[in-house]
């Protein structure tokens, strides 16, 4: 047997072999059948594995390797032959597929030497309808077996019949050259140099896992499968792809030593977002919320955003239990109603100045006109509580009714202050009710502090926020709807961040995604457009605690296929996936996996990959996996090539 030592650390660069027809490995004919290499001959047989006994001779003519594909063959005989002679087929429409699974020596009775026994899975068979020549040959995993066992002849596929048996079930169109068939890290593995394909419609709207160690090629895949789809869609533009990029290797437009990137090679196609600045990256857009002209949102995005050690502080806590106005009215909404929903937010606004949140007043004051309001920065406070305020807090007369965002700010300030200290004061009161209902007292508490000092350290716990916000900020999550809608693929770089900041943007986008295409179905206006969304680091997304699947991610996993939404998640643990979205899974691209657990974990959720334990145990070298689509019908070994931006599509 031969050995099974690698000394490469690198991912092969490889250069696909010019193509052969996508249907070609499916019309061999019983001439090409007769020719193959016999190996040996089949001792015991069952409908899912087969014992195989090896000629020596045939053994060291054609070395076979651990999970290498043969066939086995129906043949005229009536008694197992001593020999390996070529003999005629008994039957030239069947053609059983091979695994090897393991082998042994054993000695051979009588003491005449020994023999080679080889236990293979049989994987299924292909077929050929004998009435019609030009039909191609159908695989079915269905094994209807009426011969003895030792009526199979075991042969060693040529590169015509591998070609069918790598590619045989993949539809003719539409298909990648994704890399190179790679039984295991033996240095002599370009012997067997065929081109693998996978189908990009298996893609498009389905589940796709990639897993395996860390640096072993799961960002390459999900590079040659996104670069993939923007060739596969090059001219209807159908399919919108969101990359939750976490370590920054397919956002940068400016990549250094000559290193290409998805964002890089696809700059008309491609939009990417980021957390942080990148220097000199013109085309990047950042992800960033206006606070003072979203309050509502604003709210939400502080509590997932803060410490939560902050967002347990009682006064956080209240705070962020405030109610604010979405500034949407509607017909049934008076001017008072208005103006007193104005008054909270700024309210909220004057939290966010103490805070240090910048703002852009010009942007501020024609926002709220158009809103309607012809007096946008007066919070409309009466005469008689502005003299009372200013008189007591700063021991001057009242100032000119704010018209400017400043002078409204100081006005917010002084009426709080004014409050907190003189809480009884006659002017608090209208018709015999407070001014200020209980949401406002804890805005003004939370300003001013619980003694109306001038020293709260309320709005100062909010400054983790600060990253996060713009006086000039888009709607970004649009922006990105639109962007998907135009077929383009969004980059939303997410490295350096900490883990409840990607979870926070990631589902964020994610119900935002969920509910377009919900809306759009509900709405018969899907109309063959998808979005593909990528999780990198798919454990810290989407967790296991979460066994209920009640989030958008397990709606994902259960309803995105109607919806036209697919995902493709990489992760180094598929125990930390939940096991729902795994049995949903339609696509594996299986790297190392060194743990027993995690094995045992993928195999009896997808039992295709039952009998290739070995090979996810044992194999490391970067970009060798274990591949299996929807239109794979079992597991095929292959070194992916390195993605380079080059286009890969057939047809």
């Amino acid at each position: 047997m031969k050995a099974t030592m690698n000394t490469s650390t690198e991912t092969p660069h490889l250069n696909p072999p010019t193509a052969t027809p996508t249907r070609q490995g499916l019309h061999f004919s019983p001439e090409d059948l007769s020719q193959l290499l016999p190996l040996g001959y089949c001792i015991r047989l069952q409908f899912r594995q087969a014992w195989l006994r090896i000629d020596s001779h045939a053994l060291a003519q054609h070395p076979v390797s651990q999970s290498e594909f043969l066939v086995m063959l129906p043949q005229a005989m009536e008694h197992p032959p001593h020999g390996l002679a070529r003999t005629p087929l008994l039957d030239h429409s069947k053609l059983l597929i091979l695994r090897v699974e393991d082998w042994e020596l054993l000695p051979i009775p009588g003491g005449q030497g020994t023999e080679n026994l080889l236990r293979c899975a049989i994987l299924g068979s292909f077929n050929k309808d004998v009435q019609d020549e030009q039909a191609p040959w159908g695989f079915t995993s269905q094994i209807s077996l009426n011969m003895d066992a030792h009526a199979f002849k075991a042969c060693a596929p040529s590169p015509l019949v591998l070609q069918g048996l790598v590619n045989g079930t993949l539809r003719p169109y539409g298909l990648l050259e994704f890399g190179m068939l790679r039984y295991n890290e033996q240095i002599d593995w370009r012997k067997h140099a065929i081109s693998t394909r996978i189908g990009m419609y298996d893609m498009v709207g389905k589940r796709s896992a990639m897993l395996g160690k860390t640096r072993l090629g799961k960002s390459n895949i999900v590079k040659l499968i996104a670069q993939g789809l923007l060739d596969y869609t090059q001219q209807t533009q159908n399919v919108g792809q969101l990359l939750f990029d976490v370590s920054g290797e397919y956002s940068n437009t400016n990549p250094s030593h000559g290193e290409i990137t998805l964002a890089s090679h696809n700059k008309e196609r491609c939009k990417s977002y980021f957390l942080t600045a990148r220097q000199g990256n013109k085309d990047g857009h950042l992800l960033r919320f206006n606070f003072y002209q979203t309050p509502t949102q604003a709210l939400e995005v502080m509590q997932e955003l803060l410490p939560p050690q902050v967002v347990e502080l009682p006064m956080v806590r209240s705070f962020l239990t405030c109610r604010l106005s979405d500034m949407l009215f509607g017909e049934h909404d008076t001017e008072t109603s208005k103006h007193k929903q104005l008054r909270k937010v700024m309210l909220f606004w004057a939290v966010l100045d103490a805070a240090g949140f910048p703002y852009d007043a010009e942007r501020t004051k024609v926002w709220l006109m158009d809103l309607g309001f012809a007096a946008p920065f007066n919070p409309s406070f009466s005469a008689n509580l502005r003299q009372a305020a200013y008189q007591a807090i700063h021991n001057t007369p009242a100032a000119a009714v704010p018209s400017t965002m400043p002078a409204l700010l100081y006005e917010i300030n002084t009426v709080a202050r004014f409050r907190q200290i003189y809480a009884n004061d006659p002017n608090l009161m209208v018709q015999g009710r407070p001014l200020f209902d209980s949401e406002e007292v804890i805005l003004m508490n939370f300003l001013c502090g619980e003694e109306g000092g001038n020293n709260s350290q309320g709005p100062s716990q909010l400054r983790s926020c600060l990253p996060y916000h713009s006086p000039i900020a888009e709607d970004f999550i649009h922006q990105i709807l639109n962007s998907l809608n135009q077929g383009r693929t969004v980059i939303i770089d997410l490295s350096n961040a900490v883990e409840r900041v990607v979870q926070f943007f990631a589902q964020k986008l994610c119900l935002a995604i969920f509910a377009e295409q919900e809306h759009k179905f509900n709405q018969n206006a899907l109309k063959g457009r998808y979005v593909q969304i990528y999780f990198e680091e798919a454990h810290t997304i989407f967790p296991m605690q979460d066994t209920l699947m009640t989030n958008v991610y397990a709606r994902f996993a259960k309803e995105g296929a109607k919806f036209h939404i697919g995902i493709a998640y990489a992760t180094q643990s598929p125990s930390t996936i939940n096991p729902d979205l795994l049995a949903q899974t339609e696509n594996f691209f299986i790297g190392h996996l060194s743990s027993q657990k995690e094995v045992d974990c993928l195999c009896e959720m997808q039992v295709a990959f039952q009998g290739c334990e070995n090979a996810i145990r044992f194999n490391r070298t970067p970009g060798l996996i274990l591949m299996l689509t929807q239109s794979h019908r079992y597991v095929v070994p292959m070194q992916a090539h390195l993605y380079d931006g080059r286009s890969l599509m057939l047809n």
